[in-house]
């Protein structure tokens, strides 16, 4: 919850920016077709990108993704 999801038009470098729900679901509407670059990050988990989702006009596109921890090095000196 509350990961921040970036989809960029691959063509024309436009993007738009949302905030995942509770059980991790977001959507776009009204997306113009075209290939999309999907970003998601949330605090503690590595940045998850699909490089390449089409979207059509008559379709609902879905992605599912896992999020990864991330691994946090300390150093005590």
């Amino acid at each position: 919850p509350g990961a921040a999801v970036t989809v960029t038009n691959t063509a024309t470098g436009a993007t738009r920016e949302a905030a995942a729900g509770e059980g991790g679901e977001f959507a776009f509407l009204s997306l113009p077709p075209g290939k999309y670059r999907v970003e998601v990050a949330a605090k503690g988990f590595k940045r998850t990108v699909v490089e390449e989702l089409d979207v059509n006009v008559t379709q609902t596109s879905t992605v599912n993704l896992k999020l990864e921890p991330s691994i946090q090095e300390e150093t005590v000196t």
